[in-house]
């Protein structure tokens, strides 16, 4: 139709509506059209120059990756101004002759030079500049290049970018072909950041790129996004897909996740999130998003929906469906709430049960023994995406058994034959690993206990199987036993009953061998996979079958000999060098492998992680069942002397003795690292273990209560029934709780007590107790503390596998104050803490500092004073008590002995910490409290008294003498009657002018007198007597002076100016 119009109209008219055209338009639009149509008709311009430049870089694309330099920095870029240069090309280097091609070919009367550039030699390489990074460039199969490197130039690694002599490709430039319009291009970046993904999860970049994480790094020059865009382009879905997987996926993360199916928490997985949440999300682009939080970029890109089209839709090969697969895997477990919505997604997980999970299959495609088309056959990662949905919480495991086939499918692949499966060889037993895992995390909900008893035979046959298996056998045969073994631990109580009449003799067949396999082994190094199995074995056993196990029965003769064997001491030598609990702090970018914290989350892997040793988890089984046989058979010898043997074993009480060792414990610390998890399962049930002995030498008990002192502050979150088992069952136990430590001399009443005895407000001497907390009072404490923590930790069912990750344990390093929490809010509500639990607490806190002041010495010294000065909060009825004050008073001695009581500015500098005022805000509250119902109360004095030491902030003073003068008369302590000697308060000499005054002027007015205020008449005679004879010619030390001298209490006035000369200055 227009093109009609135009024929119609003359040149006039055709003018004519040319000018109205341009008149409406924007005169610089005009201008820009006209400029990019001269410039298209220039000689020399070619289509190809306009693609060349559309894919060019742009200047957003961030700094290429760079080597690690002294002086580098990988978010630094030098940037060249592009300058026209004319190129001079040797016609003797090329294959065409640009003077001779318009005579040979048609058309080529114009020959773009820049085109044949890199069809000539190479330029020379440049001299490395000091001020300008060199580049990180990676070559096709993803490993850096070195820049010294020599590699030929048929390799294709040259002629590119700003430094064509340079060989291999930055990341700005992959990110580049990324954007390209050519596919060929756009596959070869995916194929590269495949490989060089892979290889940076594997820590093969460690300590080689400068500064950052190459995950990171890519994040920030907008890959997430790219990723998704290719997506939706299907030349190059496959390849995205594959590419998306090696971004989310770390391989050793996953490795060590599946490998933790070995010890018998281990299906307990952290959430894979960031340890910091992400808030406000709106406000963030895609792109600040992924850098933050990479599965909460993915969700809000619609990924999810992409990515069920593709499933169903687009059919894409196996890798690429492999790939899709487990990318939903990670991203359900990442939280709850993702896990939710990809079971909630219309339509997905009816495609995943429907042609990835079915029951019967027919010969799938296979191309180089790997499945070319998954269509129809059972994929082992789509098993691991339904436990990691099943793991993210109960209800979604209800829904998928109730919603979908999954035990029907679970029932087709715990009994696969592999010889008739018709899958491939890696596939067929992945499949059935993987089901055996997903099992044990239903079992875990207490759900499918069913299906044991439906496949009896099945597991039966197994377990038979799994007998013949020697410990140095393969990996696969040793870990699929070692995890139907766990399984069966896991069985339902009733479920577990009938399973262990059919499968009992069998299993202790296993045991049996395998113990007598271990105990005879003349290796040096064994297998860990054959050590866990062993671990597996003794540990179902103890939950099947340890009631019923006599110990004559071969089974237990062959336990109790490894016990005894050479092999089993020379592997407990192992603890210490594998321990994670007693190895040093070090820093974060040591050895660790993945660490970008928006993809890995809390969960790090370092080189430790990798390979966790099976030794921890065999101590923790035989513990396990010693613990249970020593208790259903108390009069039996052999249990008895196996439990010994266990228990005095060299090597685990070396270790021991490192754990609870001065410097050597960052339990506390480490405990937070999940795959420390092993290591936590077996000093609990070696605690355990010990609490059913009774320990000759004193010694014995004490290391043993020092370690479940350990293991009470090191609980990570996720299991508070431990804390609960250890306060119920050792913490608090006589035996363990009052040894002493023979290797030091006994602390005597004399030691702890230096200060004069003090006079109770009803006219009382206080006393300190000889003994704090007796047997009787330690079941009464006891009761004290597990309540506290019922409070904190109300018992539930468990409602999900994944745990959330946590920055503190379980319980805080200052957990020994729990019952005083309640008096530490911003409101103290009367009767919060009741007078037993005060007493209790202090009896316990009295005991730690007198025998175990090693739990407490991590705790910083304001803690102390404020969990402890508390107690004055809880009112005149608690802190007045004769035995609460003689408490106050020892705790107040030990802290001063053991120096965990403030005595500087520097103790006073606490920023904050869980559950505690600032102390700018709780010492006002305090001190009107003394000023309102103390009653002069001396004890309480003493304690008021901490904060305002020489070297502690003069806010302090101000806030006493200044702000709440009426307390003054109320503190009428003797310099010997106070914790903290006299000295600490006079010196260094006071120089704040506004508590110089106030002491001046209560002095002058009567307020503070030797005889009715000797401590603080001491402290401020001494300050204001020092401040005017060494800045006498200051302003305000003419100011005090001169109000001395002019003063009408004379005698006041002449105390203060005779100071120090007539006797000597206390100390």
């Amino acid at each position: 139709e227009n093109l009609e119009r135009l024929q119609n109209m003359s040149h006039a008219e055709k003018v004519q509506a040319r000018d109205q055209l341009l008149a409406r338009l924007d005169p610089t639009v005009v201008s820009f059209l006209r400029s990019r149509r001269d410039a298209a008709t220039k000689p020399g311009c070619s289509l190809e120059d306009g693609a060349r430049t559309k894919v060019g870089p742009r200047p957003e694309d961030a700094a290429p990756v760079s080597p690690k330099k002294p002086h580098d920095s990988l978010g630094s870029t030098s940037e060249e101004k592009p300058t026209e240069k004319r190129l001079s090309l040797d016609e003797s280097e090329l294959p065409i002759r640009p003077s001779e091609a318009a005579q040979r070919w048609l058309h080529m009367d114009q020959v773009e030079e820049e085109k044949l550039e890199w069809m000539t030699m190479l330029p020379p390489a440049k001299e490395p500049d000091s001020k300008d990074p060199v580049v990180g460039r990676f070559d096709f199969e993803g490993n850096l290049v070195s820049p010294s490197a020599e590699i030929p130039t048929h390799h294709g690694l040259y002629h590119h970018g700003d430094s064509p002599q340079a060989a291999g490709y930055s990341t700005a430039e992959i990110l580049q072909f990324l954007r390209s319009s050519v596919r060929s291009q756009r596959l070869l970046a995916l194929q590269l950041l495949e490989r060089m993904l892979t290889k940076h999860w594997e820590g093969r970049y460690a300590g080689l790129l400068a500064e950052t994480d190459l995950a990171d790094h890519l994040l920030g020059s907008g890959l997430a996004p790219l990723l998704r865009s290719a997506l939706d382009d299907r030349s190059t879905l496959d390849a995205a897909l594959v590419a998306l997987r090696a971004l989310v996926v770390s391989r050793p993360q996953e490795e060590v996740l599946k490998r933790a199916f070995l010890w018998c928490l281990g299906h307990r997985s952290p959430f894979l999130q960031p340890v910091k949440r992400v808030e406000g999300t709106n406000e963030l682009t895609d792109l600040e998003l992924s850098q933050a939080d990479i599965v909460k970029a993915l969700l809000r890109m619609d990924l999810l929906t992409r990515l069920s089209y593709v499933l169903r839709k687009c059919c894409p090969g196996a890798n690429a469906v492999a790939s899709t697969l487990l990318i939903l895997a990670r991203m359900a477990r990442h939280s709850l709430q993702s896990a939710t919505k990809i079971l909630d997604h219309p339509g997905l997980m009816e495609l995943v049960f429907e042609q990835f999970l079915p029951q019967h299959w027919g010969s799938p495609a296979v191309v180089s023994g790997k499945m070319a088309q998954a269509y129809g056959s059972p994929m082992w990662s789509a098993l691991e995406l339904v436990r990691s949905l099943a793991a993210a919480g109960r209800s979604l495991a209800d829904t998928l058994l109730q919603r979908y086939p999954l035990e029907e499918s679970l029932s087709a692949y715990l009994a696969l034959d592999p010889s008739a499966s018709r899958l491939p060889g890696s596939d067929c037993l992945c499949l059935a690993l993987e089901a055996v895992r997903t099992w044990r995390v239903l079992l875990a909900y207490e759900l499918a206990g069913g299906l044991c008893l439906a496949l009896f035979p099945v597991v039966a046959r197994r377990l038979q199987l799994c007998s013949c298996f020697e410990l140095d056998g393969e990996a696969f045969d040793l870990e699929y036993g070692a995890c139907l073994l766990h399984c069966l631990a896991t069985l339902p109580a009733e479920v577990a009953r009938e399973a262990a009449h059919g499968l009992g003799s069998i299993l202790e067949s296993c045991c049996g061998r395998w113990a007598d396999w271990l105990a005879r082994s003349d290796r040096a190094e064994a297998s860990g996979e054959g050590i866990s199995l062993v671990a597996a074995a003794v540990h179902c056993l103890a939950a099947l079958r340890a009631p019923e196990l006599r110990s004559s029965s071969p089974c237990a003769t062959a336990l109790v000999s490894l016990l005894q064997s050479h092999r089993f001491a020379t592997l407990s030598t192992a603890l210490m060098n594998c321990s994670l609990l007693t190895r040093a702090t070090e820093p974060k970018e040591r050895n660790l492998i993945g660490r970008a914290p928006c993809v890995a989350g809390g969960f790090e892997l370092d080189n430790h992680c990798v390979s966790p040793p099976g030794i921890s988890l065999l101590v923790a089984s035989l513990a396990r069942l010693l613990h249970i046989a020593t208790t259903t058979s108390p009069d039996d010898p052999v249990w008895h002397q196996a439990r010994d043997t266990l228990l005095c074993n060299a090597g685990i009480l070396s270790y021991l003795r490192r754990l609870v060792g001065p410097g050597g414990c960052q339990a506390h610390v480490h405990c937070l690292h999940w795959c420390s998890g092993a290591e936590l399962d077996m000093l609990h049930e070696l605690v355990l273990l010990a609490t059913s002995t009774s320990f000759q030498n004193r010694d014995d008990a004490l290391l043993w209560h020092q370690v479940s002192l350990t293991l009470v502050g090191s609980c990570a979150p996720g299991f508070e029934d431990r804390v609960f088992s250890l306060l119920l069952s050792v913490v608090f136990r006589p035996e363990f709780a009052r040894a002493e430590d023979t290797s030091k001399p006994r602390e005597s009443a004399s030691d702890i007590d230096a200060c004069e005895t003090l006079t109770s407000v009803t006219g009382s001497p206080v006393s300190m107790p000889a003994d704090p907390c007796d047997d009787q009072q330690l079941a009464a404490v006891r009761n004290i503390y597990l309540d506290a923590v019922r409070q904190r930790f109300p018992k539930r069912e468990l409602q999900a596998l994944s745990l959330n990750w946590a920055e503190h344990p379980v319980l805080p390093l200052d957990w020994p104050y729990l019952p005083l929490e309640a008096l530490c809010g911003e409101d103290v509500i009367p009767g919060a803490c009741s007078l037993h639990a005060v007493l209790g607490c202090l009896r316990w806190v009295a005991l730690l500092l007198r025998q175990r002041p090693q739990v407490l010495a991590a705790v910083p010294p304001l803690v102390h004073y404020c969990r402890l000065a508390s107690v004055f909060l809880a009112g005149p009825d608690v802190f007045l008590d004769a035995e609460v004050q003689g408490l106050l008073l020892l705790v107040l001695c030990l802290l001063r002995r053991r120096k965990f009581l403030c005595a500087t500015q520097k103790d006073l500098d606490l920023r904050s910490w869980p559950g505690l005022l600032p102390f700018s805000d709780f010492f006002p509250r305090l001190l009107e409290q003394f000023a309102g119902e103390s009653y002069g109360d001396a004890v309480f004095a003493c304690w008021l008294l901490v904060p305002l030491q020489a070297e502690c902030d003069p806010h302090f003073r101000r806030l006493l003498f200044a702000e709440h003068p009426e307390a003054l008369p109320l503190i009428r302590l003797l310099p010997s009657q106070s914790v903290v000697p006299l000295g600490r308060f006079l010196e260094p000499a006071e120089e704040d002018p506004v508590v110089l005054e106030a002491y001046a002027g209560h002095l002058l007015s009567g307020k503070l007198t030797p005889d009715k205020t000797p401590m603080l008449f001491e402290m401020a005679t001494h300050g204001v007597a020092s401040f005017v004879r060494s800045k006498a010619d200051s302003p305000l030390g003419i100011r005090l002076l001169s109000l001395l001298q002019h003063s009408k209490h004379h005698e006041a006035a002449q105390k203060v100016l005779n100071w120090g000369r007539s006797t000597e200055r206390p100390s």
